[in-house]
């Protein structure tokens, strides 16, 4: 997986070589849908988040609310038994710094449940014919984490207990480069931090904070399609999920394209790979692929909505199977 990101510098390059256009607000629409990984393991830790090169005025404000629910399903023998459902909620204040700067805080709760989408999930594929990966040979409402021990590794169980899974204070700064960096129409960078409050998921290590790094670039192609790469290199200070070893370090990368339907409307689709998040767990040491589609649409000068849809890909046994995603946001 790694030898995949090394080819992401050569793609930084190729985007520099690009000409310039007249201004950076034609490259940047709306934005991507700002929705996280929602991998059993990925979502445990801080993982990359969609931007666009885009600040808050100097001393402007934004307040945003964001809900994702996820099911996730993955039955491997027995290797792991992993099926419920993960509602994830972010709330999340920005204030604008000047100089194309702005800091973020906010605060992210993570609960999982038997949920309410399995029978949705299995009607939709018998609808399109689409594999059930025998998930229609088990009880729906089910809330089941447990991973069998493999190689070094022990088995570890979360139960069946539903609540919090985990709580935590987000802090990030983010610096719009795009009137600076002549070479690229839109850049910006951004350093985040997730400290862990708590909660059952089984997370420990040296220190409860994450860290990350994350670029984001953004083209305008012509006929209202907007372009977004993101990538993202993420530090973990907690490198066990029970007795089982996770990766320090984390590469993350999306794809997402924009059409702007109108002035105010926007459809999207995303395509996030994450590094795997084990070294020596067959499953768990493979990248996750999640794919998103949804609509963003700008209800005021000042409100932004977004609502989406997430399904896996390519690996169906380490991310989730399906999800929605609602988002809203003020600036003031």
């Amino acid at each position: 997986m790694r030898g995949r990101f090394v080819l992401a510098p050569l793609g930084l390059l190729a985007l520099a070589c690009l000409p310039r256009a007249q201004g950076r607000s034609e490259h940047v629409g709306l934005g991507p849908i700002d929705l996280t990984s929602q991998g059993p393991l990925q979502a445990l830790r801080l993982g990359l988040r969609p931007t666009a090169p885009r600040t808050l005025p100097e001393g402007g404000w934004r307040l945003s609310v964001r809900e994702t629910l996820a099911n996730v399903f993955a039955v491997t023998g027995s290797s792991q038994v992993i099926d419920f459902e993960m509602l994830q909620t972010r709330v999340l204040l920005a204030y604008g710094l000047g100089e194309d700067m702005e800091v973020e805080i906010g605060y992210q709760d993570r609960s999982r449940f038997g949920g309410i989408l399995d029978r949705f999930v299995i009607e939709f594929h018998e609808l399109f014919g689409i594999d059930q990966n025998a998930r229609d040979r088990f009880d729906e409402r089910r809330n089941l984490f447990s991973l069998a021990a493999e190689g070094d590794n022990p088995a570890f169980d979360l139960g069946d207990e539903s609540g919090a899974l985990s709580r935590d204070l987000l802090l990030t700064l983010h610096h719009d480069l795009s009137n600076r960096w002549r070479l690229l129409p839109a850049f910006s960078y951004s350093v985040s931090s997730r400290l862990n409050l708590g909660g059952r998921n089984g997370l420990n290590g040296d220190i409860p904070l994450d860290l990350g790094l994350n670029a984001a670039l953004a083209r305008a192609l012509g006929a209202g399609f907007h372009l977004y790469l993101n990538l993202a290199y993420t530090w973990y200070g907690e490198d066990r999920f029970g007795d089982i070893e996770l990766r320090r370090t984390q590469y993350a990368g999306l794809l997402a394209c924009e059409w702007r339907a109108t002035r105010n409307v926007s459809l999207l689709g995303s395509y996030l790979v994450s590094e795997g998040t084990t070294e020596d767990r067959k499953i768990h040491s493979r990248a996750t692929h999640e794919i998103g589609l949804g609509l963003k649409a700008r209800l005021s000068a000042r409100t932004t909505f977004e609502l989406g849809l997430l399904d896996d890909i390519v690996e169906h046994n380490n991310s989730p199977d399906f999800g929605f995603h609602f988002g809203l946001e003020f600036a003031f």
